[in-house]
């Protein structure tokens, strides 16, 4: 039986990053990835990645083949289309990336600094025991057996070692289905493009409830165009965007699709138990994406770099128990676990408005561009005693969605606190959690 020091499960961004981190340290790292080489970074999404990830991570921005479109920002439109929020910051300023190129790319960092790769392999079973983390896999239709000190699991959304060791860590092995978003998505080639460089984002609760409808640049006169949709509503995207999306905008009329398109994605807050012995979650895998806009490239790319460095510091100290791998849940919480449970609150107030709240709430700034700004970048929203006193005038036809929108900016802050006292400890967990979920229900039954 082959022995190594780390395994990542997926070739995703996550995936790349941790393994990136861990061979580049010295450490004999493998990456089991279930498709083939040459489709690795292939993902339906909407490609889009801001220019504060590479920052952070000392990565190089996207350029040649790999880059497909600048972004500029995000133009957020009313159901009724006679609104338009315009949110310009770094946070929504970046590149829309071709996904196959760009994941190349962030594999090829990996096996250059000496990872070794196992493509084509399904990952059966998962067994951690005090000395080693035992997987099975099937590769070229034979069952093989390895063993590693410590397993990263980046294998995306369905989460397959999350799913083996839920009943052992005492966790759901998925996100429950209120918190899903099903997508449909094509790249299409126009007629001409959208003529500035921010992407845009429409919001309709009939044809794309809890979710939205996207349109970016992907390139010279082409797009990306797609939907989200709460999963719980139990409505097919594609037959919505074939029937209604398609007849909305004129951009896609003698539209010729390159690529076509649907996938599944978790928009809540991170994962309950980021590290447990010998193993640690990353990207789509430990639920990492932005609950607002559905992006989850840059954050995938964190957690993988902050699981890599966890993984160095054990072998450093020789000990790959929940104690000593409990950093990186830490360091992640700190750097945007924390913002990312401000913005699920926020997202279970959007997904509770109505159209005609929508409307109102951004024709009349009772909901306002510097609310969702400042959300996406602190997952705070602040209300002061002026702001109010505006918004109520403002909102006398529409108070309802006014103390919807002041009881969100209340737990909001309420969750910032508590992310804020994320424990060192993991024995705290249990009890930290329960403070978090008695805060959602009760925000929950108040809306």
């Amino acid at each position: 039986m082959v022995k190594w020091d780390v395994i990542v499960v997926g070739a995703g961004a996550a995936g790349c990053l941790a393994a990136e981190c861990t061979a580049r340290k010295g450490l004999k790292t493998l990456i089991i990835e279930r498709k083939p080489m040459e489709r690795i970074g292939q993902k339906t999404c909407g490609d889009a990645v801001g220019i504060h990830h590479f920052k952070r991570l000392n990565l190089d921005t996207p350029k040649g083949e790999e880059l497909a479109d600048i972004m500029e920002g995000i133009m957020v439109h009313s159901p009724d289309d006679q609104t338009v929020f315009k949110i310009a910051s770094k946070e929504y300023s970046g590149f829309v990336v071709d996904r196959r190129e760009f994941g190349q790319r962030l594999l090829r960092y990996a096996l250059d600094r000496g990872a070794e790769l196992y493509d084509s392999s399904n990952v059966r079973d998962v067994v951690v025991t005090d000395d080693a983390v035992k997987l099975k896999y099937r590769r070229n239709g034979k069952l093989e057996e390895v063993t590693t000190s410590v397993v990263i699991d980046a294998s995306g959304m369905n989460g397959i070692v999350r799913k083996k060791l839920a009943s052992l860590i005492g966790v759901s092995p998925t996100a429950h289905i209120s918190d899903l978003e099903i997508c449909y998505r094509e790249i299409v080639k126009v007629k001409e493009p959208i003529p500035d460089k921010f992407g845009h984002i429409y919001l309709n609760q009939e044809l794309s409830p809890g979710g939205y409808i996207w349109i970016f640049n992907h390139g010279e006169n082409v797009i990306n165009v797609g939907l989200g949709i709460q999963m719980s509503k139990k409505i097919n995207p594609k037959e919505i965007y074939d029937k209604f999306i398609i007849k909305k905008f004129d951009i896609l009329k003698n539209r010729e699709v390159i690529h076509g398109g649907g996938g599944v994605v978790a928009v809540r807050r991170p994962f309950e138990y980021l590290a447990w012995n010998r193993v640690m979650f990353a990207g789509d895998a430990a639920y990492t994406v932005n609950p607002i806009h559905g992006g989850g490239i840059g954050s995938s790319m964190l957690s993988g770099r902050l699981s890599g460095e966890t993984a160095v510091e054990a072998f450093e100290k020789e000990d790959f128990s929940i104690n000593t791998l409990w950093s990186y849940p830490i360091k992640y919480m700190k750097e945007y676990g924390s913002k990312q449970v401000g913005l699920d609150i926020f997202r279970l107030f959007l997904q509770t408005c109505t159209n005609d709240e929508l409307n109102h709430g951004m024709r009349q700034k009772l909901i306002k561009e510097e609310d969702v700004l400042r959300a996406s970048l602190t997952g705070e929203v602040k209300l002061n005693i002026t702001d109010k006193a505006t918004r109520v005038l403002r909102g006398l036809g529409h108070l309802k969605l006014l103390l919807k929108l002041g009881r969100t900016a209340k737990y909001m802050k309420e969750a910032k606190k508590l992310c804020a006292n994320f424990p060192k400890d993991p024995s705290r967990l249990h009890s930290w959690l329960s403070e978090l979920n008695k805060l959602y229900v009760e925000y929950k039954s108040n809306l």
